[in-house]
């Protein structure tokens, strides 16, 4: 019965409420830098900027008043954790160090904080990007300056934050908002109930075994196992639930590297690609929470098109990138048999109603 509920997922959506509003900002917000970096004459630079749009991306299940005071702390999280993969390129063992302590971080304070979707992986999506974006060509990295990669991160994020708050300039807009949340409670008291607490465990350990295993990959990419296990475990204590998504993983990703190869093979540049990655990204945003594989298919090739290097071969990324995932689902598989629920943990206060 379980084996058939979980092929099924694969061609159903879940229920869920609309997203267009989110979703349409989430697009306009990747759309914006790479289209504003084509006009300059820049296109590359507009793309690297689309890593800071994922800040547009959280905060999709609270009003945009409270999106205005909420949002700031992703685009900072995110700054820094570019800044974080900066500092780690170096080196192959400081890349590692830097990835696996960014996962252990935003794992924790995403579930302490109830952050909410897309979760605490996205950050450290963004510290490995930001590894492969600033390290050097020899060690397979695009070798572009570190201050250029936290300042295009930087931009990206803030005209991302920009691109959410500038409806309510309509006053009609403004006033349909409901009345503002306070930030304590937006946020919530940080804590744990029984299902973030055994998520966060799991992820912890799944970053530090995912470490381990990229001390064998002779390369600066070892961030995607880190991320898989990650987003892999981060639904809580589910063992049906972590490993529904976990096939939803593999599957997105392994048809996401194919629509890469496609993209790459067409070669789409400035406002065309503007336009093909504000659709992914805005679409993304819609079926997250309603068909994982889905919205892995189209957040794969994106990631994979910002972290670009012209230096390595499509097909030989595409396949790395399948290989990791792989791998990372096979961590978080791993770690999901010997670890179990254990009863009566601290429970969050009944008040806290989170990000």
């Amino acid at each position: 019965m379980a084996e058939r509920g979980i092929a099924s997922s694969l061609v159903r959506f879940a229920p869920g409420g609309p997203r267009w509003p989110v979703a349409i900002q989430a697009g306009i917000a990747m759309f914006l830098p790479i289209t504003i970096g084509t006009a300059l004459g820049a296109p590359q630079l507009g793309l690297l900027a689309g890593t800071g749009a994922f800040a547009a991306m959280y905060g999709g299940g609270i009003s945009r008043l409270d999106r205005v005071r909420a949002l700031p702390f992703v685009v900072i999280a995110l700054i820094l954790s570019a800044g974080l993969g900066v500092l780690g390129s170096g080196s192959h063992a400081t890349a590692l160090l830097v990835v696996m302590f960014s996962g252990i971080v935003a794992s924790i304070l995403s579930a302490g904080y109830n952050v909410g979707a897309p979760g605490a992986f996205m950050f450290t999506l963004v510290t490995g990007i930001g590894v492969q974006l600033a390290a050097p060509h020899a060690s397979g990295g695009a070798g572009i300056p570190g201050w250029e990669v936290i300042g295009l991160v930087s931009s990206g994020a803030i005209l991302a934050y920009l691109v959410v708050i500038a409806p309510l300039i309509v006053p009609r807009i403004r006033r349909a908002q409901p009345a503002r949340t306070p930030v304590a409670r937006i946020f919530g008291r940080f804590g744990f109930d029984d299902n973030s607490y055994l998520a966060t465990v799991r992820m912890v350990v799944a970053v530090i075994l995912g470490t381990l295993v990229g001390i064998g990959i002779d390369s600066h990419r070892g961030y995607w196992i880190v991320c898989t296990a990650m987003a892999i475990l981060s639904v809580g204590h589910s063992r049906r639930l972590t490993l529904e998504r976990g096939i939803h993983r593999v599957l997105g990703t392994l048809l996401g590297a194919g629509v890469f190869l496609l993209l790459a093979l067409m070669q789409p540049h400035g406002f065309v690609l503007a336009i093909i990655l504000g659709v992914f990204q805005g679409v993304t945003q819609l079926v997250i929470s309603r068909h994982y594989g889905l919205a892995l298919t189209l957040i794969t090739p994106l990631a994979l098109l910002i972290a670009g290097n012209s230096h390595v071969n499509a097909e030989a990324v595409a396949y790395e990138r399948v290989l990791d995932t792989v791998i990372g689902a096979i961590i978080a598989a791993g770690v999901l048999l010997v670890t179990v629920p254990r009863p009566r943990r601290r429970a969050r206060a009944a008040t806290n109603e989170g990000f």
